[in-house]
């Protein structure tokens, strides 16, 4: 099974820019595993994907330790996360904010 890694690269929601962040409130309104354009685009920038390359746009992700996106965008909207990207779940589940991308076969 071929994949690429790709570490989180942005901590800190002040280093994305604002067209992204304005739709926080459009990312994790359902459970599906398929991202939305918005939700794509949040990942795509703080993995630093190049979306030329990988979009995650309309691909379907696992969160692993929240259950689901809903979740995984509930914690990165939280007061308490003061301002950090999510990067824990990562970490803890695929080693060292690694997040892996398999492309279809």
């Amino acid at each position: 099974m071929n994949g690429e890694v790709y570490e989180l690269q942005v901590h800190n929601l002040q280093e994305i820019p604002e067209d992204i962040l304005d739709n926080i409130d459009k990312m994790g309104v359902d459970e599906s595993a398929i991202l939305n354009e918005y939700e794509g685009k949040y990942l795509n920038f703080i993995f630093k994907i190049n979306p030329e390359e990988f979009d995650l746009v309309g691909k379907k992700v696992a969160f692993l330790k929240v259950g689901n996106k809903a979740g995984y965008f509930d914690s990165t909207r939280s007061p308490e996360r003061k301002g950090t990207t999510v990067g824990e779940t990562v970490r803890e589940l695929l080693f060292k904010q690694r997040f892996v991308v398999v492309p279809p076969q």
